[in-house]
């Protein structure tokens, strides 16, 4: 069990390490545009293979789980949930160039504040619980904390079927790029929900065996977790582009509907050998 524990830690570590550096790539190719998302997928990268060190290090003294590792195991469920937020955030004002902005990101902004809530709401549950050495199953504040999270996950369900709705007029390269992330984050919300299935059984069960079952864990666990990551590090990799791409047309027409307003108002393009007469643009 020892070594079946030790060499899940050690796939785990080399998993989310390698995964974490085209994350790092894409968060730079997003730029400020997609920061809310790749941002917190790169801190998941980043949490879980602290939390597999620290696991390894703890098999290697031999020595029990720490109140630090039970809560660094547990917030790895936040950051899945807020880089799924951002993406499907960073789609939909790809796909609807006329999104309510103050609205929208009221809403992000609320979104992350209940998941923060309920992370924080665990983490207290958790230290109460080691500290009185209690069975987590008997904490009602662990319970709250993961049925806010749920709620969460729920919401964003929704939110991410409701955003499926087209908006004709966006830019078709700009439509289709934030489709493409949009379907990256239903399709890793299933995958997001195992997880946070997870977590809510290894928590409410009264018997540990399904908490320290190593087979759930890789099932429910570690899989899930990873195919979140390397579906949205796949559309992430595939849009890496559409800011950047889309910057210096924006300015461009910009700039040519201000300075030419009537060419920009010509529906057909010069024939062969026609000439814009005088007081045209060009």
């Amino acid at each position: 069990m020892a070594n079946g524990t030790h060499t899940l830690y050690v796939i785990t570590l080399i998993i989310f390490g390698a995964l974490g550096l085209p994350t790092l790539f894409i968060l730079w190719r997003h730029g400020r545009h997609g920061i809310l998302g790749w941002f917190y997928l790169q801190l998941l990268c980043l949490i879980t293979v602290i939390g597999a060190i620290v696991e390894l290090k703890a098999i290697a003294n031999n020595t029990t789980k720490s109140t630090g590792v039970v809560i660094i195991n547990s917030v790895g469920l936040s950051p899945l949930l807020l880089a799924a937020l951002g993406i499907m955030h960073e789609a939909r004002r790809a796909r609807n160039k006329d999104l309510r902005k103050k609205l929208e990101w009221f809403l992000v902004i609320s979104m992350h504040i209940l998941v923060s809530l309920g992370l924080i709401v665990m983490i207290i549950g958790i230290v109460k619980v080691e500290d009185k050495k209690e069975a987590p199953n008997t904490s009602h504040v662990i319970k709250f904390g993961l049925l806010v999270v749920f709620i969460c996950w729920l919401t964003l369900c929704a939110w991410a079927l409701w955003s499926l709705k087209g908006h004709p007029r966006t830019d078709p390269m700009f439509y289709a790029n934030g489709t493409a992330l949009l379907k990256g984050v239903l399709i890793s919300l299933p995958f997001i929900g195992m997880r946070l299935i997870y977590g809510i059984l290894s928590f409410v069960l009264k018997s540990q065996s399904f908490a320290n079952s190593l087979g759930w864990r890789i099932f429910l666990d570690v899989i899930p977790s990873a195919v979140v990551v390397t579906v949205l590090v796949i559309v992430g990799f595939i849009t890496r582009n559409m800011w950047r791409e889309r910057a210096p047309e924006n300015k461009i027409e910009a700039y040519v509907q201000q300075t030419y307003p009537q060419q920009t108002q010509r529906q057909k393009p010069y024939a062969p050998g026609e000439y814009p007469t005088q007081g045209q643009a060009f």
